[in-house]
């Protein structure tokens, strides 16, 4: 991914990057360090909770209506 310093909303302390962008070329998600994967969408930052760790990746469904996410604590969450 491309590593984006300095994104508001975002952990200032885990640089976050963007790991996926959907189809539309509208939609990315951001991991870091702070257990949270958050969608920016348009103007939105949504964040997604649920990992106990950090999280990893992150990728778009081919359809690109659902968001796979896969943490340090072994788990992987679809959205």
């Amino acid at each position: 991914g491309r590593h984006l310093p300095g994104r508001p909303g975002l952990n200032p302390g885990c640089p976050p990057h963007v790991t996926a962008v959907g189809a539309d070329g509208a939609t990315a998600v951001f991991v870091g360090n702070d257990r949270t994967p958050k969608v920016l969408a348009g103007m939105a930052l949504v964040p997604l909770a649920g990992h106990t760790d950090p999280v990893n990746d992150a990728a778009f469904s081919p359809a690109g209506d659902r968001i796979v996410t896969a943490g340090a604590d072994g788990t992987a969450r679809l959205w």
